[in-house]
């Protein structure tokens, strides 16, 4: 691939010392490409949506989502204590983020400029710019843009989304010069991030009428894209690249089955399948040595060894011999598909005795395909890409007797460490409103230990979210009792007060019972209550015809959900506010 080189760059980029990609994050974060029709241009259409290299922090996938969930345990201001100047920037940003999302853009814009000027984070930066675009301010998210690479390479998805926009933007001339040194910087990067950035960089070039370069950007960015098993984006690029071609009528058309694969150390890696196919003995490391050219780089508590491969085997980035409890024998290999895609159809002849077995799809089956075999020391589990080049991305050897992935496995846990486990699979099944399911799981540890305190607590908060509150009030006073004899900070503390009273005394309201839930929040609310505290206050006020006080309340909660990044329960709550004052 030939890279024009940089005109002048705006600003020196410095260089860091980078951390390589490592092979097992490419296979764990296999990208998927959306299904276009060629007709579409596009970026957005196209290209394949870098979901383990993207920003998290992005308003746009969230838009119009309901941004509580992951905020409500988690306020803002949290961070701000120990570290104040960058916890109050993150608490504007996170604001920022949620308000974008609930499509109040003008705010979010302010939050950002807040979070901007004490701390210029480039992915705050980039979220301004999208929303300067969003209002047809194109300027100023031109201006945050610059801002955002002058500092130099950032992480990929970041990157990328930055490159992407300034693109939409027609900032063409300083797209070419900057992701030359991007792709420096990502060097070692999975095939798709480099594939995105090439593409990016020809459509630039192909603007500037630099064609020549441009052609060999989009036949990069199509081979890198079938490397990653990305067949719609490649045959896109290769479109671009015959439009360009196209001018020149001595040239003949390009075709994405004409793309050339890397083969580099092919014969080696198919005589080492061979190896693995044949050797009966092959889960002692001195073997795996052997027949995968490795040397022992690490060892750790948890009884397996990693190696790194060495010459000749340039197609295996890594070796991993797994000796963990419950998983005696299992060898995995993990492909080096930048240097040598090795394909299915290669190991006709190695494979050609053997029996199909079935195994369970550990992958997405839309994008990796497992074809499994018996072999001299168990099952060889080849794990294929479906589109692309279609080349394998994983070997696996399990022994006889070993689960599978995606299979259970035994986990030898302790009985502190199964509850911690159990307590973590409730809680995330409460956040995400999966009703059926923790009263199914709770009600099951309940059986097993009657008396545990953070059974009946999840049970309580469980039965609430299904609107039973009369069942729930018999968990949560077990829990009340427990706190009171036990003073347990984890239910009891300064911060949140008396958490099992504040819970029963919402309990209270959804039955109605409002003198009661008042009588529970005077005797649990902390010395300075959060926002949810007064929420639910002004809700029992509201149901004994105190309006002024519920005003007051409500006013509070919004404040404070504001300040907690908690959009849409501020927006409910202002709602509910304008409701209480049309009946004073």
């Amino acid at each position: 691939m030939k890279i024009r080189q940089p005109i002048q760059l705006i600003q020196p980029i410095p260089m860091k010392i980078r951390q390589p990609f490592h092979s097992s994050t490419l296979i764990c974060s296999t990208l998927f490409c959306q299904q276009s029709t060629l007709a579409e241009q596009t970026i957005d259409q196209v290209l394949p949506t870098a979901i383990a290299f993207r920003s998290t922090e992005t308003w746009e996938g969230q838009l119009g989502a309901r941004t509580d969930a992951q905020d409500q345990g988690n306020p803002a201001f949290s961070c701000c204590i120990h570290n104040p100047t960058p916890g109050l920037a993150n608490a504007a940003a996170r604001r920022g983020n949620n308000l974008a999302a609930s499509a109040h853009f003008d705010e979010a814009i302010e939050q950002f400029s807040q979070a901007i000027a004490v701390l210029p984070s480039p992915r705050w930066l980039l979220s301004r710019a999208k929303l300067y675009v969003k209002a047809g301010r194109n300027e100023a998210a031109r201006a945050d843009l610059r801002l955002a690479i002058a500092g130099g390479p950032q992480e990929p998805g970041l990157q990328f989304e930055i490159e992407n926009l300034l693109v939409k933007l027609g900032e063409y001339q300083l797209v070419e010069q900057t992701i030359p040194a991007i792709l420096s910087w990502h060097a070692d990067a999975p095939a798709i991030i480099l594939g995105q950035f090439q593409y990016l960089l020809a459509s630039a070039q192909e603007h500037l009428g630099d064609r020549s370069q441009a052609l060999e950007n989009y036949l990069s960015a199509a081979t890198n894209f079938m490397i990653q098993g990305s067949s719609a984006p490649a045959a896109f690029c290769v479109q671009r690249a015959n439009s360009i071609a196209s001018l020149n009528s001595s040239t003949a058309p390009y075709e994405v089955g004409t793309l050339s694969p890397p083969r580099e150390g092919l014969e080696q890696m198919k005589k080492m399948v061979a190896h693995l196919v044949s050797e009966p003995n092959l889960f002692q490391p001195p073997v795996v040595q052997a027949v995968t050219g490795a040397t022992m780089s690490s060892s750790s508590q948890h009884q397996y060894f990693q190696t790194q491969s060495s010459q000749p085997l340039t197609g295996v980035s890594l070796v991993c011999l797994n000796d963990l409890p419950g998983v005696k024998q299992e060898l995995q290999i993990l492909t080096a598909t930048r240097k040598c895609c090795l394909r299915l159809s290669d190991l006709d002849s190695v494979l050609a005795g053997c029996q199909r077995v079935d195994v369970p799809e550990f992958w997405n089956p839309q994008l990796v395909k497992a074809h499994a075999y018996k072999v001299a020391s168990g099952t060889l589990v080849l794990s294929v890409y479906v589109g692309g080049f279609r080349e394998a991305i994983d070997i696996t050897v399990y022994g006889d007797g070993t689960p599978f992935r995606g299979e259970e496995r035994p986990l030898n846990l302790s009985p502190q460490e199964e509850a911690l486990g159990r307590s973590r699979k409730i809680s995330q099944l409460l956040e995400a409103d999966k009703k059926a399911q923790t009263l199914t799981a709770t009600e099951q540890w309940l059986k097993q230990s009657p008396t545990d305190v953070d059974a009946n607590s999840y049970r309580a908060q469980a039965l609430a979210k299904a609107g039973k509150y009369e069942e729930a009030l018999k968990n949560i006073d077990f829990v009340i009792a427990y706190a009171d004899r036990t003073k347990d900070t984890r239910f009891i503390n300064r911060d949140r007060g008396n958490w099992p009273l504040i819970q029963r005394g919402t309990y209270q309201v959804g039955l109605a019972k409002y003198t009661e839930a008042l009588q529970d929040f005077k005797q649990a609310f902390p010395p300075t209550p959060q926002a949810d505290d007064y929420y639910w206050r002004a809700r029992a006020e509201i149901g004994v015809g105190d309006l002024q006080n519920a005003c007051t309340d409500l006013q509070s909660a919004i404040s404070g959900y504001f300040a907690d990044a908690r959009i849409v329960r501020r927006d409910e709550t202002k709602k509910l506010l304008q409701e209480t004052r049309q009946r004073m």
